[in-house]
């Protein structure tokens, strides 16, 4: 009884949030077709009248634009597909969103990473089938994304990370935040993600992590704390959901961590 009342009371942010995830797995199908070819670019906008795009080698950008609607597809075994050094940005919104997928899916992850530096912004997103799905570098926000099938569904070097709206699911592991100051996650969804015993969600930082209005569900390991560097790190959880998970928050290190649960069910 106690699990279906708090499935209730928060009802509404994990409604919306699976929507999402519905929404963005049922994307339209592109109409056109551009190939990439590996080579050092300027500045690009891809377009859904250009789309989809085949890329078929590793393509650098000084700045690259992706309008809602796109399609990209990867060929087999890309190491690093797209690399945009200065600004990177995606468009999408829940209903039309920006696509990444193999060329030829396999069933198993065969390309990646998408590298972003500089100026970034990640609006409503599909990313599937990925080693490393998305690599960003700085402060940046993720918001309407949906990770599925990747090794990586996103990583995260450095800045400020704020995730709002994001479905991992069928990862190995959901987002690895590598080195970011302060982490943030709402209105958000981790679920079967599994492989290498941090899973769902692997979050390392010296700082800040809030987590609210979020369900981590069915991982290996719902969410890793790894405190490297610095101490007196802060862990705040707020009306969320950890539950049928292998473990549940699992913090790494012996550096001291505030933790504050609030309205939580475990």
């Amino acid at each position: 009884m106690h699990g279906r009342r708090q499935v209730r009371a928060w009802g509404a942010p994990l409604r919306a949030a699976l929507a999402i995830g519905l929404a963005l797995a049922w994307a339209p199908a592109a109409r056109a077709d551009t190939s990439i070819d590996a080579g050092t670019y300027d500045t690009d906008t891809w377009t859904v009248a250009g789309s989809p795009y085949h890329v078929h080698g590793s393509a650098v950008y000084n700045s690259l634009t992706i309008e809602a609607g796109t399609t990209v597809l990867m060929a087999q075994n890309l190491g690093t597909p797209i690399w945009a050094s200065q600004a990177f940005t995606v468009h999408g919104t829940p209903s039309n969103p920006v696509t990444f997928d193999a060329e030829t899916p396999t069933g198993s992850p065969s390309w990646g990473a998408i590298i972003g530096e500089g100026t970034v912004s990640v609006t409503g997103v599909i990313v599937r089938n990925a080693t490393i799905g998305m690599q960003l570098d700085d402060d940046v926000t993720v918001q309407y994304a949906r990770f599925e099938g990747c090794d990586i569904g996103l990583s995260s070097v450095r800045g400020d990370l704020h995730l709002d709206a994001v479905y991992a699911v069928g990862n190995s592991i959901g987002v690895e935040n590598v080195g970011a100051q302060s982490l943030t996650i709402t209105n958000s969804v981790f679920l079967d993600n599994g492989g290498k015993g941090i899973e769902g969600g692997t979050f390392r930082t010296s700082s800040v992590t809030t987590i609210e209005s979020s369900t981590f569900a069915r991982n290996q390991r719902a969410l890793s704390v790894a405190i490297t560097v610095g101490s007196g790190s802060t862990f705040v959880m707020r009306n969320s959901i950890v539950e049928v998970n292998g473990w549940g928050i699992t913090f790494i290190g012996t550096t001291s961590v505030s933790m504050t649960v609030i309205t939580s069910d475990f």
